[in-house]
């Protein structure tokens, strides 16, 4: 009866309403009609796009520019080190403190960085934003630099760096990337081995980090993103007070990257014991995403072998042949220079290596030759618009487009652009781009696996 219900339900507070999110238009003129852009006292450069959430969830991106070339030469593992100290204690909390205040804020924050840049990923809740920026300026501004958490985070380095060692996968992609990008070891995109970077992470000491994060880190370069629900006249008060006079001691400039003229090489490399191989090819290109040419090479390498399962190389190395655990290709294109990276690889018993290095061959040449077809590129092209379409309407991705962005000086139209030249290629532009800039002799081929395997066969 109706007591007992009353009885049953006495003390039931129900579930606190969650808010709703709007269903937001996520073409590209819509994004760039919502988003604003600022600046911060300092000249670092943010981005808002408001908008209603699902649980009034909230996502940044803080991306901080670091040194130069001259200033940056013999840093080696010094910057990426110091960005993973950043999380690991400030001067007012230990590690474990710090991510259960960031728990009991519902934040969930990564700080990571390489040799020239230093990135904050935030997501939290509207009602908590401001508590978890002031936390992340502790993070950023504070750090410990405890010596027992440096001596765990080495440690943990040194062991994962181990067992990297003997891996097919590692050593070619490794090996290749010394070999296309042949810098001195004094640079700071120098590519080290293993035994180099076990060497310089063992090396470095308190000492060297402190003086790496007062001199280099700072926000005077940053490129800021917001997207979600906030209030963006206090956010951008907060972030002014925060990161709007923090800069760093040492003046930035961005390290250009050029392509090396080196001669195409093929070896083997013995990677005894182990019982799967790898096999890697790759090729540098003199062209950046501004080339007349990068919307046909995006679309041929997707065909090639970039749409994993359905494309030529997956097809022919796994389904036709069964050589193969898993083969695609890449391909990529700096956004500043005109420096492409474009490449294959596949995942093979040891045995199989040779087989797997004409599978490839044979491919390419067919392509080369005979071309795509326009099914195929009917299929990729479809493919492609329908990701870029998902990635828009997710947060965590349009919030790294909006941040790199501001650092490119481009809005959503750029992109729009882009897919419109997209959609206009026809078949033969993408045959002929393909064959003018792909080369068989200039591509380098690395393979690696147990060479008593191989010669066992």
């Amino acid at each position: 009866n109706s007591e007992d219900i009353q009885k049953m339900l006495e003390g039931y507070k129900g579930r606190q309403a969650v808010a709703q999110g709007e269903d937001f238009d996520a073409s590209y003129e819509n994004i760039d009609a919502r988003s604003e852009k600022a600046t911060l006292s300092n000249g670092a450069k943010v981005v808002y796009l408001p908008k209603k959430t699902r649980g009034e969830s909230v996502v940044m991106t803080v991306n901080l520019d670091i040194g130069n070339l001259e200033d940056l030469r013999n840093s080696g593992v010094i910057p990426s080190l110091t960005s993973s100290m950043l999380m690991r204690g400030t001067e007012n909390y230990t590690r474990e403190e710090l991510q259960a205040e960031f728990d009991r804020l519902k934040a969930n924050v990564s700080v990571s960085g390489g040799s020239t840049n230093t990135s904050v990923r935030i997501q939290t809740v509207k009602e908590n934003l401001p508590k978890v920026l002031n936390l992340v300026e502790e993070v950023l501004k504070k750090p410990a630099f405890d010596q027992k958490e440096l001596d765990v985070l080495k440690k943990q380095q040194v062991v994962a760096l181990e067992q990297q060692k003997q891996q097919p996968q590692t050593q070619v992609f490794m090996q290749l990337n010394q070999h296309l990008n042949p810098y001195d070891p004094s640079h700071p995109l120098y590519s080290m081995s293993i035994d180099e970077q076990i060497e310089a992470i063992q090396a470095v000491d308190v000492d060297s980090l402190k003086a790496f994060h007062e001199n280099f880190i700072g926000a005077k370069e940053a490129d800021i993103a917001v997207v979600g629900d906030f209030e963006q006249k206090a956010l951008h008060e907060q972030l002014d007070d925060i990161l709007g006079n923090w800069n760093a001691e040492v003046d930035y400039q961005r390290v250009e990257r050029s392509v090396a003229d080196v001669e195409a090489i093929n070896k083997f490399i013995d990677t005894s014991d182990k019982a799967g191989a790898a096999f890697a090819a790759m090729t540098k290109l003199e062209l950046s995403d501004q080339h007349p040419d990068y919307p046909a090479l995006k679309m041929a390498n997707e065909i090639f072998g970039g749409g994993f399962l359905n494309s030529r190389l997956a097809t022919r190395l796994r389904q036709k042949d069964g050589l193969s655990y898993g083969a695609g290709s890449f391909f990529s294109a700096s956004s500043y220079d005109e420096n492409a990276t474009f490449g294959a690889y596949a995942i093979a018993a040891p045995e199989n290596l040779p087989r797997v290095e004409v599978g490839f061959k044979e491919e390419l040449e067919r392509v080369l030759k005979d071309g795509f077809t326009q099914e195929e590129l009917d299929k990729a092209r479809d493919g492609v618009l329908q990701n870029n379409r998902i990635d828009r309407s997710k947060d965590a991705r349009l919030v790294s487009s909006l941040a790199g962005n501001l650092d490119l000086e481009r809005t959503m139209e750029w992109s729009k652009e882009y897919e419109e030249k997209l959609k206009a290629l026809t078949l033969k532009d993408v045959n002929e781009a393909f064959r003018r800039h792909i080369k068989m002799e200039n591509i380098s081929i690395i393979k690696a696996g147990d060479k008593a395997k191989l010669e066992a066969e």
